[in-house]
């Protein structure tokens, strides 16, 4: 009898694990149904991995977020990803789906979760907010406007899209807007190997199409993504592929990239011409103190050469109105050309630093010279050769050390300082890979962690992400580093008005 039972028990638990996992199953589903053809991008976000990693589900099975991290999502509440993890913890969200984030046609992002108790959604929000849903019932659908984000909660799921605040509630449409996805044949439904791709192993997986890796990234990474990525422009890659884990010991983070693009593409081409082998030659002239680091290892006369270089000339007028001629310098690099940076806390500005190993460094030396006479500046001279100009808060060192040329513009000498080379992270990344990016993420001040990447060959990319502290969780300094980013600044408007009740 006692075997019995236990067989019972095995059985009534399998049926209802089954019977979960096909729900869980339809309601992602659903989700991915409402992903648009247009849609330019996407990704799934394995929300309960991520949460249980980072030690955010309690004894209940409940998400229960520390006060810091809690703080943070209070004060940036502009910030989606802060949004996204207040709503993941209101106990109205269906944590076990996953969320789906994806890119409009105007390259707005959309993300789109499953709703698990629509009352306790609709309390947490209102309070998160201040403001109330409305109904509209001609659509069945309850609707809220807060800043720049617009709730749209119809059929248990909720759309949580970037709206600027000015645009007006009528202009908005959202009941309209679910309707378009629910009856548009969705980009997962188009594009099966697509769909696999989302569901493979990850924390997160995200596909953007090169209209996104145009149009999308260099707006997050700001005025050195747009310049950077504007190299990129025009090449016909067909997208990019961003995989991120978090290890089971919550001690490290790592990224695999894959840019899609075929041996014949212009990219493949541009990219095989312009990269050489990795070097580390810049190494003992960069102090250890720069936060950030970003290098290629170029072939300057390519790149001198290129189209692109041109157009870009011609859109941030890098050339001084003549006085340097930028494509003859660059055509003269052959190697590691980076930028280094670090804020300095002590004056509010940043130490900069650009290195290159040239063919000429010298004619680099003497056409900065010529420049800064033309604009009536006489340097002072090092010891070592140097140049130095006095600007105030901060001098400007340009020098030549082998075949290294290099520019520093910095609020303090760093002669003493010890170099990247006593930096292994660095000195790893830049020995394996033509394209590197090395940086210090930073909590209130505080260095919390360390963040690699590296291109491999002209397709393929691993990053990584480490907390300083060992005891720090990584995936949970991870959402704190996302949801403490501030996003750039809105145009000031009043909220928009929803109408009364429909």
């Amino acid at each position: 009898m006692r075997h019995l039972i236990e067989c019972v028990k095995r059985t009534v638990w399998l049926a209802v694990t089954a019977c979960m996992l096909v729900a869980c199953d339809d309601r992602e589903a659903a989700l991915e149904q409402l992903v648009p053809a247009d849609a330019c991008g996407v990704a799934r976000i394995d929300v309960s991995s991520i949460l249980n990693k980072a030690g955010l589900v309690d004894d209940d099975d409940e998400v229960a977020l520390d006060d810091d991290l809690l703080d943070r999502i209070t004060i940036n509440d502009d910030n989606l990803a802060a949004r996204l993890v207040g709503l993941c913890a209101s106990g109205g969200i269906d944590v076990e789906t996953p969320v789906y984030l994806y890119f409009d046609n105007r390259n707005k992002p959309v993300a789109l979760l499953a709703v698990d108790d629509e009352n306790v959604l609709i309390e947490a929000v209102e309070e998160a907010t201040g403001k109330n849903f409305v109904v509209d019932n001609k659509h069945d659908v309850k609707h809220l406007r807060d800043k720049n984000y617009s709730y749209s909660l119809q059929e248990r799921v909720l759309l949580l899209r970037y709206v600027l605040a000015d645009v007006p509630y009528e202009a908005d449409q959202p009941a309209n807007y679910y309707t378009s996805l629910k009856t548009s044949q969705g980009l997962l439904e188009k594009n099966e190997e697509l769909s696999d791709f989302l569901h493979g192993d990850g924390d997160v997986n995200i596909y953007l199409a090169a209209k996104c890796v145009d149009e999308i990234m260099p707006a997050e990474l700001g005025s050195v993504g747009l310049v950077a990525m504007s190299l990129f422009k025009g090449h016909d890659f067909d997208a990019l592929r961003i995989t991120l884990n978090f290890d089971s010991e919550n001690s490290l983070a790592t990224m695999q990239t894959t840019i899609d693009a075929s041996e014949e593409s212009a990219y493949v081409k541009f990219m095989s011409q312009l990269l050489l082998a990795p070097s580390t030659d810049f190494l003992e002239v960069v102090p250890a103190s720069m936060e950030t680091v970003v290098g290629m290892s170029v072939n300057g006369s390519v790149l001198a050469a290129s189209p692109q270089l041109a157009a870009l000339q011609e859109t941030y007028h890098l050339s001084h109105a003549g006085a340097l001629n930028l494509s003859a310098l660059l055509a003269t690099v052959h190697g590691p050309m980076i930028m280094a940076g670090a804020h300095d806390p002590y004056t509010d500005e940043n130490n900069v630093i650009f290195a290159a190993r040239s063919n000429d460094p010298q004619m680099l030396l003497d056409s900065v010279a010529a420049y800064a006479s033309l604009q009536g500046q006489d340097p002072m001279h090092s010891w070592r050769g140097d140049l130095i100009y006095d600007y105030g808060m901060r001098q400007m060192t340009v020098g030549v050390r082998d075949s290294i040329f290099f520019v520093k513009a910095m609020t303090y000498d760093d002669s003493e300082e010890d170099k990247l080379t006593n930096l292994p992270d660095v000195s790893d990344l830049f020995a394996h890979s033509s394209v590197g990016i090395y940086g210090q993420a930073r909590l209130d001040g505080q260095l919390v962690g360390i963040y690699t990447y590296g291109l491999k060959d002209t397709r393929h990319g691993n990053g990584l992400f480490y907390t300083v502290n060992d005891s720090d969780n990584v995936t949970l300094m991870m959402l704190k580093l996302l949801c403490s980013i501030a996003p750039a600044p809105a145009t000031p408007q009043a909220d928009a008005k929803a109408p009364a009740d429909a």
